[in-house]
């Protein structure tokens, strides 16, 4: 018989044969690729590749696909401890260690807004899946047995790489904190698997994979993809971080008058929105719900805390069905084919209107979703929520309702 080791040597050439490789490695030997990895990430005083995100959400009915150039250096003058560029077709943004600054390729136009500590760039959406979060994330992936790493081969285009899977249950990692805890509901089991593909000479990722998986559905994605890797370029002149340097080529675009946000106590403003039903379209006038208390909640679908609260509402209105009480949902920039989607998912039990942003939103003043307006029955602003928070939403409508 065949010793277990010329068993494991036959199998790892069948499948290199039949050109898919997939040879197991021990969880030690997972660390030490994830640590020769940290240490080729770490060794680059810069370094520029072209970065390509693909994003998938099918719950959401979500997809977007994004390219562009990143540049980064190491910057010992601010907390960050570096600065980057990142170039798309018409948009360039650069982050200098004190400003952010964004240029307007085709309209030759430029933005200016300082940034006093890093945790202001903790939504930046260039840092997001970069080589500065995953050397952050190695870091504590590393020295913390307690994340689950399993290794393998995997073959891409004919080339063979390390792929790692990354867990830490109902955690995932961010940009300038390394692992974020969200508060979940107690009955939600949530995932945030990850997997990175490492290149076998390099040592340097080759790809990304950040997974979302929920109850019944484990396909929801985002995929980063690097090339075009330069390690260690020729460092950038120090003119081209400095904002001055692009004050002849772009104009300073105009920032746009403040928005006063409407406040409780308020009345509310009138409005005549379309909404969605299978097979039957219309308008929704705001006099319509006149004497009624009455709740209204802006969403979107690439808002994430919006889809998070969305599946809510229903038992929201259906607590108060029997009640004088409204709950209309608002959507405030997808079009009918997502509404259309959204009834199917979620069956709601209350009107949901669209084109929000054009002819409600924007005279409100608001900026972020989910934001809901509670509103009495002669159309009085009693309460705003920049937020979903059920359980606070269910005592100030009980309150407006008079309920005990």
């Amino acid at each position: 018989m065949l010793s277990r080791k010329l068993q494991l040597l036959f199998i790892l050439i069948v499948f290199q044969y039949t050109g898919y490789t997939q040879a197991l490695y021990s969880a030690a030997f997972a660390k030490s690729v994830l640590t020769k990895t940290l240490e080729s990430l770490s060794a680059l005083h810069a370094v520029s590749y072209d970065c390509n995100r693909e994003t998938r959400y099918y719950d959401d009915n979500y997809t977007d696909n994004r390219s562009f150039n990143f540049y980064m250096e190491k910057d010992a003058g601010n907390d960050l401890g570096i600065r980057f560029k990142a170039a798309l077709p018409n948009k360039t943004y650069i982050f200098n260690g004190k400003e952010e600054i964004v240029l307007e390729e085709d309209k030759k136009l430029r933005e200016t807004s300082t940034i006093k500590n890093s945790s202001e760039l903790y939504n930046n959406s260039y840092l997001f899946h970069s080589m500065f979060m995953l050397q952050k994330m190695l870091t504590l992936v590393i020295r913390k047995d307690s994340f689950i790493r399993d290794i393998q081969d995997t073959m891409i285009n004919g080339t063979v790489f390390y792929q790692i899977s990354i867990e830490a249950k109902n955690a995932y990692f961010g940009i300038v904190t390394a692992i974020i805890e969200p508060i979940l509901d107690q009955n939600l089991v949530f995932g945030r698997p990850y997997i990175l593909i490492i290149d076998k000479k390099t040592f340097l990722p080759y790809q990304f994979i950040s997974k979302y998986s929920r109850p019944g559905n484990d396909k929801d994605y985002i995929k980063i993809t690097y090339s075009s890797i330069k390690k260690n370029p020729k460092l950038l002149q120090q003119e081209y971080w400095q904002n001055k340097f692009y004050s002849k080529s772009y104009a300073i675009k105009k920032k746009e008058e403040e928005k006063v946000t409407i406040k409780e106590g308020a009345k509310l403003p009138g409005f005549i929105l379309p909404y969605y039903l299978p097979g039957k379209s219309g308008k929704l006038h705001s006099t319509s719900f006149s004497g009624k208390i009455t709740l209204l909640d802006f969403w979107f679908k690439s808002c994430g805390p919006c889809m998070e609260s969305m599946p809510h509402l229903n038992d929201l209105h259906q607590m108060f069905a029997k009640e004088n009480f409204q709950l209309l949902s608002v959507n405030v920039e997808d079009g009918v084919s997502d509404l259309k989607f959204f009834y199917k998912k979620l069956q709601p039990n209350y009107p949901m209107l669209y084109n929000g942003k054009k002819y409600f939103y924007q005279q409100l003043g608001f900026d972020g979703c989910p934001t809901a307006i509670l509103i009495d029955a002669k159309g009085t602003i009693l309460h705003i929520w920049e937020g979903f928070d059920q359980k606070d939403m269910e005592l100030k409508i009980k309150a407006a309702l008079d309920l005990k």
